[in-house]
């Protein structure tokens, strides 16, 4: 389904040409294939773990964080949590609807960490995902492969970025 829509939102900018580079401006208005990354990004973030060194001592009721300590927080644990995404382990691009995306509360979606400290190439990743995602789907159906019966068949290990044991295994089906 949404390997559907991503291609017929590819088609609807660059007809049966296989061939092209998409220009900047083409990348910024692939609305489906934005959202399906996100959604992989939200299920499976590279980054899954964050430190950070606080500055200052911070009282939060009645806890005290004191200065200089470590905090970790686990982005792969939040994406993954029922409170704020519902039915958390199912693949639904369209939690990124900007209708949708909205009503979640601020710093819930963190694939690239959030604030100050945010992956300064985050918007770079975005841009080689969308290059390369939109070239494959153009020339190929993305289709499951038979080694996996549903994506929680898919093993991963957590150093320091998330790893799939074996890889990720699909079949390609020429367009």
């Amino acid at each position: 389904l949404f390997d559907f829509q991503i291609y017929e939102e590819l088609h609807s900018i660059f007809g049966n040409d296989k061939e092209r580079c998409p220009t900047y401006e083409e990348l910024q208005n692939m609305p489906a294939l934005d959202r399906s990354i996100k959604e992989v990004l939200r299920m499976y973030p590279p980054g899954y773990i964050i430190a950070r060194r606080v500055r200052r001592e911070i009282k939060i009721d009645d806890h005290v964080i004191p200065k200089d300590a470590t905090i970790m927080n686990y982005i792969f644990a939040m994406h993954r949590d029922p409170n704020i995404f519902e039915n958390p382990n199912e693949f639904n691009p369209d939690r990124f609807l900007p209708e949708t995306f909205r009503s979640y509360p601020k710093y819930n979606y963190q694939p690239f960490a959030a604030g100050n400290r945010k992956c300064i190439a985050y918007k770079y990743a975005m841009l080689q995902m969308k290059i390369v995602i939109s070239t494959v789907i153009r020339h190929f159906k993305i289709l499951p492969s038979p080694r996996y019966k549903t994506i929680d068949d898919l093993k991963y290990e957590m150093r320091v970025t998330l790893t799939f044991y074996e890889g990720i295994y699909v079949n390609l089906e020429q367009r």
